[in-house]
């Protein structure tokens, strides 16, 4: 029985309201009482505890009957809530007498108001499920589904698709849907949906379009704020287009809108991306005027700004600039530093600035540990790579990938197949999956050794891991097939590579014909070469060159010839190597007949037909012609074979014969032979 009043008392306590409600409960119990007496007077008993029994039953059931009444009416007025802010109603609004704490739905039209109310809130979260999980696809349907059923979306429906589309940089979407909500008659889009627009447009560089949208923002009954104009800002700051990000906070400033540090930040960065850094250091000083105090954002896009001018001693003034006031240093403004004198090849004081960082208190992370391990990469300090990769694991910081393969790397480049298969290993137990960067580098560390095994073996362990060989794969093998002159294997994995739809490339082909060319099989190399020919590929000089060397060892003439026309037509240029092989091929006895033969004689030399082919291929031939121009004739013993491709060279400048314009290299080398005839003993430059 207390228990029953506590609770009647605490009903009583928590709304005024209940008020009429105990006393109407206290009628009914005196009533009760009432009818009682009148029980006890035809049916004597317990009276008071007959009382006490009918008034606690009849007190426990009002309560119950009024409080499902009440949350009757709650969930009516949650529902008519919910359908005047996100939807209009299809019906006319009940009268007032409806909306009294204990009326229901009683006409026919406020249960189809109800109804329609509980469908669109359905169709609204699903809306917001789909942009929730920015799934723009099942946003779009359930508007759709929501049209279908005959609910006219409301403007929050249409700025949350904006917004998910917006989100996931779909800007023609995005502006397909704000225009679709200007053109729907529900009333002017919000501010927030047309800064998702315009944020959007700036996120993509799309600088014309974000400006548009803010200038439209007037026509659309929607006033700029401070966020529209620094959207626009941003815009120009990511394309690096300073006169223009200056140009908006003008206008910004114009319109009454007090830029803020956001504003000013995208400025800086417009500078810093241009490199303008006097620029951005008067941007710095506008913010003090303008009482806005520059946060390390700010700060940090005036060091990049003096970095990126390749002024790495103003970007360190700048950085102790900002500790005397006050701001806190991040990993960001030492990392600028880093990476600019890691770039510059730098190591030493890339580590100093690195060993700077961690005494300031400012962990580094593994991106700047990798811009130190890329200098030491590029300039092959080993030893430094190896401590500072150490480091990085003792300091509790994990190295990724690009750390592993900027390791391998290093090795690879040094022929440590040992240290590479080594890192491998710690990649796997790490926990680190190798990507086909991490196997194609490694790759390069068994062509020094030529190591064919080796490289083949740690194919099928790339392969067991996942990681399907791509085209850079394949090169790299072939080019150890090509150092361990192993045609058969080059080949093979040549035919692989092609049997896999990859399509091999220039260096693919070039280090085939290379494996060809040092095991002396002419004829294959010929056959990739046509190869190459059928896909319009030229080989590399160094392909050219393999193949000159070894058409000069079977002093091959006529292959030469042809060899050297390809490289004309090829526009490669003919090294020393190659015309040495040429000059030593040209001393040979020649079975092409006699206008081919080399004349001799025991004390002096004249330039035959591959000596002049190796002149007018060489460059720069008239600069060549007037330093030798005072040279006296020169004796076959005394001179180098260079030393005659320089005499020649001046015969081929001086014989009238010779038409270079309106005449063929081998035409040419006719001539010139012709005109020199079997009895010249010397060159005379007088």
């Amino acid at each position: 029985m207390t228990t029953v009043f506590q609770h009647a008392k605490k009903i009583f306590n928590s709304d005024a309201s209940m008020a009429l409600t105990v006393c109407r409960t206290l009628i009914l119990g005196a009533a009760a009482a009432l009818m009682l007496f009148m029980v006890d007077a035809l049916f004597p008993g317990c009276d008071a505890l007959e009382e006490v029994g009918v008034v606690a039953l009849l007190t426990v059931i009002e309560l119950a009957r009024t409080g499902m009444k009440q949350r009757s009416a709650s969930q009516l007025k949650g529902r008519k809530q919910m359908q005047a802010v996100h939807w209009p109603l299809k019906v006319s609004q009940t009268d007032t007498s409806s909306k009294t704490p204990n009326s229901v739905p009683h006409t026919v039209e406020q249960c189809e108001s109800s109804i329609d109310a509980e469908n669109a809130n359905f169709y609204y979260r699903s809306l917001q499920a789909a942009a929730k999980a920015a799934d723009v696809s099942a946003a779009e349907a359930a508007m759709r589904r929501m049209r279908e059923a005959g609910i006219t979306p409301s403007i929050a429906c249409y700025g949350t698709l904006v917004g998910v589309c917006a989100k996931t940089g779909d800007v023609a979407r995005a502006e397909s849907w704000l225009e679709t909500l200007a053109g729907s008659g529900l009333g002017n889009p919000n501010v927030i949906c047309v800064n998702m627009v315009i944020s959007a447009c700036a996120k993509h560089g799309q600088v014309e379009r974000a400006a548009a949208w803010l200038q439209r923002m007037h026509s659309l009954g929607v006033e700029p704020d401070v966020m529209s104009y620094n959207a626009v800002i941003d815009a120009c700051a990511r394309s690096g287009e300073v006169n223009r990000a200056e140009e908006w906070l003008g206008k910004m400033q114009d319109s009454g809108a007090i830029p803020n540090v956001v504003s000013f930040s995208s400025v800086l960065h417009a500078c810093a991306r241009a490199g303008e850094a006097t620029r951005a250091e008067a941007w710095l000083e506008r913010m003090h005027s303008a009482g806005v105090p520059p946060n390390a954002i700010c700060f940090n896009a005036l060091i990049h700004a003096c970095a990126k001018a390749d002024d790495t001693d103003r970007a360190a003034r700048w950085l102790d600039h900002m500790v005397k006031h006050g701001v806190q240093p991040t990993v960001t403004s030492y990392s600028t530093i880093i990476d600019r004198l890691s770039k510059s090849g730098d190591v030493v004081a890339a580590q100093q600035w690195l060993t700077r960082m961690t005494q300031a208190g400012v962990d580094a992370d593994v991106i700047a540990y990798n811009m130190v391990l890329g200098a030491c990469s590029r300039a092959g300090s080993v030893d430094t790579a190896e401590a500072l990769f150490n480091q990085m694991r003792e300091r509790g910081i994990m190295p990724n990938v690009v750390a592993f393969n900027l390791m391998l790397n290093i090795h690879a480049r040094l022929g440590d197949t040992a240290a590479a298969v080594r890192l491998l290993g710690e990649m796997r137990q790490a926990g680190i999956s190798a990507d086909q960067v991490s196997f194609n580098t490694a790759f390069k560390s068994f062509v020094k050794s030529a190591d064919v095994m080796g490289a083949s073996t740690l194919v099928r362990e790339m392969m067991a891991h996942g990681v399907a060989p791509d085209a850079g794969s394949y090169t790299a093998i072939i080019a150890v097939c090509a150092r361990a002159k192993n045609s058969e294997a080059a080949e093979s994995w040549l035919k692989r590579l092609l049997a896999d739809g990859l399509g091999a490339d220039v260096s693919a082909y070039s280090a085939t014909i290379q494996a060809c060319a040092q095991a002396g099989d002419l004829a294959r190399a010929d056959h990739w070469l046509t190869r190459m020919d059928a896909f319009d590929l030229w080989p590399s000089a160094g392909a050219f060159c393999s193949l000159v060397h070894a058409a000069a060892k079977k002093n091959d003439t006529r292959r030469l010839e042809n060899l050297f026309k390809r490289m004309d037509d090829a526009k490669v240029e003919t090294t020393t190597p190659m015309c040495n092989a040429l000059i030593s091929t040209s001393r040979q006895p020649s079975k092409d007949g006699p206008w081919l033969d080399t004349v001799t004689t025991a004390t002096t030399w004249t330039p035959t037909k591959l000596d002049l082919i190796a002149m007018l291929t060489l460059p720069k031939v008239p600069r060549v012609a007037r330093l030798v121009a005072q040279i006296t004739p020169l004796t076959r013993d005394a001179c180098t074979p260079l030393t005659y491709v320089r005499d020649a060279c001046v015969m081929a400048q001086t014989t009238p014969l010779l038409a270079r314009d309106a005449c063929t290299p081998l035409t040419r080398v006719r001539d010139a032979c012709l005109q020199l005839g079997p009895t010249s003993r010397t060159i005379s430059l007088t």
